[in-house]
């Protein structure tokens, strides 16, 4: 049987199912509805949806098959009238039956005590000084090294593939070898490699050279990220849905990648001016930590840092002022919520999809966190988001900057005018006290 592409939408008083069935035979057309559970089933399809609130047939109800669409339209009467059934794009899981546990092809966590479990613990409301939490990575001593084999992915649910996909990790990401790293050792390895690339001519050039006007000036269009597509939809359909278990560590590491993954989606979108290039599976999967060191953040500084540390010192195009806008876009994305967090997501996952073999990327990551943004929380996203905006908004947020660049843009604006120049070197000497957020870039 076939699951057809549908969609579901809804008004105060009904929900709308369209299901497309171009190849239906309406007379041996089936809908059974009983409460939350709407099936439908016409050869060769057969659709079983689990709503978020309860419907029934009622005076408004009505189904019809409009041929110029080949689709069916059933409408069913909310039994709450007025009731707003949330989440209604997130068509992946709808389509799990309820009641039954959702599947995965490996365990997500491992129940050591069953005692110990509780249903409440499965989603956290994470509050907002929480984002900003700083711990400490633990190193792993000399003698566990040789017995341990570290994990990385979704949920750090994954290892073994250093061995089976040296070569093509070696394109996608910058280790080849993350089976035998931990997550500090990988840190390591990304600070040294970023020292390496950044270049002062590069950044000057950018700076004082290079029309970025065009680029600056790009607007982000929210309304692409407010409706899912054709192609979205089926590629919902075809995923499967898991459940998924994670403390409140795991869920902030989560979250967190969330961001810093579209940060390098949107950093792509805008240099592009709101399309795609030839070159964009490179420049998000090398300027998402999360993707090319596998890394994972436990507060915000950290994942902001790593970021635009990543987008002054490997794109083509490096600037201050660029970074600060992908920064925005990101947030604006984040405040608009799930849907549009999940569109991000889902053209990651089709840029990935058909450039080989940034299909590993999707395997390890975006194919879990497609399924796992559909049932994360609204409360956190606009937690998270206010976490952001604390950051944005603070005036001195240039301070953070490293002092190598900041002595660029000095000769920047010292070249185009004299004028104020006490004040900038008073600017520079307080930015020097200041490194904590991004530690400066050492000349090799």
């Amino acid at each position: 049987m076939l699951t057809p592409r549908f969609e579901v939408n809804q008004t105060e008083i009904s929900i709308i199912i369209t299901i497309l069935a171009p190849y239906t035979n309406i007379q041996k057309t089936e809908i059974q509805v009983l409460e939350d559970d709407v099936r439908f089933y016409s050869a060769p399809y057969y659709l079983r949806l689990t709503l978020p609130g309860k419907v029934k047939e009622g005076p408004n109800s009505s189904a019809e098959y409009l041929a110029d669409r080949k689709s069916y339209v059933i409408t069913l009467d909310k039994i709450v009238p007025g009731e707003v059934f949330p989440n209604l794009n997130m068509l992946t899981v709808m389509l799990q039956p309820k009641g039954q546990k959702a599947s995965s092809s490996k365990p997500v966590i491992e129940l050591i005590s069953s005692s110990s479990y509780d249903d409440s613990s499965e989603s956290f409301e994470i509050a907002g000084d929480e984002w900003f939490i700083e711990q400490k990575m633990e190193e792993v001593l000399p003698t566990q090294k040789l017995l341990q084999q570290y994990s990385y992915g979704f949920g750090t649910n994954h290892n073994g593939l250093g061995t089976k996909y040296e070569v093509e990790l070696a394109e996608v990401t910058e280790i080849s070898n993350p089976d035998c790293l931990s997550f500090l050792q990988r840190s390591v390895l990304q600070e040294e490699t970023e020292n390496h690339k950044f270049s002062d001519d590069h950044y000057f050039q950018d700076l004082m050279v290079t029309d970025l006007s065009s680029i600056l000036n790009y607007k982000l269009k929210l309304s692409t990220f407010q409706e899912l597509t054709k192609l979205d939809r089926d590629q919902l359909k075809n995923f499967v849905n898991q459940e998924f278990i994670f403390d409140k560590k795991e869920q902030i590491r989560l979250y967190l990648g969330v961001v810093d993954i579209i940060f390098a989606f949107l950093y792509d979108l805008r240099i592009n001016e709101g399309k795609s290039c030839v070159e964009s599976q490179w420049n998000i999967s090398r300027l998402s930590s999360t993707l090319c060191y596998f890394q994972v953040f436990d507060n915000m500084d950290d994942m902001i840092r790593s970021g635009i540390r990543r987008s002054l010192s490997c794109p083509l195009y490096r600037h201050w002022d660029l970074s600060m806008k992908v920064l925005w876009d990101t947030h604006k994305i984040i405040s608009t919520g799930n849907l549009a967090i999940l569109k991000c997501f889902l053209s990651v996952h089709k840029l990935f999809k058909c450039k080989d073999p940034f299909y590993l990327l999707n395997q390890l990551y975006i194919n879990e966190y497609c399924v796992w943004i559909q049932h994360s929380s609204t409360e956190n996203w606009n937690s998270l988001a206010a976490g952001l905006q604390k950051v944005l908004n603070i005036h001195t947020i240039k301070e953070k900057l490293n002092y190598e660049i900041l002595k660029l843009i000095f000769l920047s604006l010292l070249s185009t005018s004299r004028r104020r120049t006490s004040g900038l070197t008073s600017t520079i000497s307080k930015l020097q006290l200041n490194l904590q957020w991004m530690r400066p870039w050492k000349k090799k």
